[in-house]
């Protein structure tokens, strides 16, 4: 089982069951709401081809009412209670590629898609928006009512880090060829635009969590030891004039966990195996 994500409201999780222990395929979606009394437990079971290259992606809505499931190039829109809304097929921009991430924003869903061929691996950033006469999710799905923009092309190694309101940031993880630099793009999904590039000290990105009440993003980044073990809390606020400049360190953590609506804070784990574990609240 691998954990899938929280829902923004923290009212849900979702967890993928696999087939097998590493790689795809995975097998189904179970989807846990909770209540003031008990955990629900809802599956949804696409039918897919058991294909290695078959892999499942999910992401919330931001209302937190609904999960876009992706495998291959087909979306899925299903409830909480694991019921099929809707399904569309992303339009192929290249005759080798595969889905590698999908957030959904409020202007629409985001993705990457990821080029093969025999020399490179390239990622292009992509957005299915739906038109201003789309209300509802099963418009917003139906062939007839939405488009795709593309916002960045051709990037090599780009991920898929997170998205607050308007804005989404993407990651170039950092290689011997960037000296242990993480680079970073703030960009306008509304415009297409790149606002911010900045850059943070470390190994790797591990991560990132975000808040849906506020501008900001809680990173997980690996300054020598790798992402399985002890990493830095770094925030970023996106309504800063200048993102780089409100870059904030918050220390070592073990793990991310989600945001936390009732305390408005993000919840994190610090310690070690070794000493103990405790969950930590740490305010944008």
């Amino acid at each position: 089982m691998v954990f899938g994500g929280w829902s923004p409201d923290s009212s849900a999780f979702m967890v993928y069951e696999a087939a097998y222990r590493i790689g795809c395929p995975l097998q189904r979606l179970v989807i846990y709401t909770l209540n003031s009394r008990s955990l629900n437990r809802f599956f949804y079971q696409p039918e897919m081809v058991s294909d290695v290259g078959n892999c499942m992606r999910a992401a919330w809505s931001p209302d937190s009412n609904f999960v876009a499931l992706v495998s291959d190039s087909d979306v899925l829109i299903i409830d909480k209670q694991g019921k099929l809304i809707d399904k569309m097929t992303l339009r192929a921009h290249y005759k080798k590629s595969t889905i590698e991430n999908i957030q959904w924003a409020t202007p629409g869903l985001l993705y990457l898609e990821k080029k093969h061929d025999d020399t490179l691996d390239d990622h292009s950033l992509r957005l299915v928006v739906k038109h201003a006469e789309a209300a509802s999710i099963i418009q917003f799905i139906d062939t007839k009512s939405h488009e795709q923009k593309d916002l960045l092309e051709n990037n090599y190694g780009l991920l898929l880090a997170g998205v607050v309101g308007n804005y989404v940031l993407v990651v170039t993880p950092s290689s011997w060829q960037y000296k242990n630099i993480v680079y970073f793009k703030v960009i306008d999904i509304t415009s297409g635009n790149i606002i911010s590039d900045f850059n943070i000290r470390g190994w790797d990105y591990c991560g990132a969590i975000t808040s849906p009440s506020n501008a900001t993003v809680l990173l997980a980044i690996s300054r020598g030891s790798g992402c399985n073990y002890m990493v830095d809390a770094i925030s970023v606020n996106f309504d800063s004039k200048n993102i780089a400049a409100a870059i904030k360190e918050f220390g070592e953590i073990f793990g991310l966990l989600r945001w936390d609506t009732a305390t408005s804070s993000f919840l994190v784990l610090r310690g070690s195996t070794s000493s103990g574990l405790w969950i930590d609240k740490i305010k944008p």
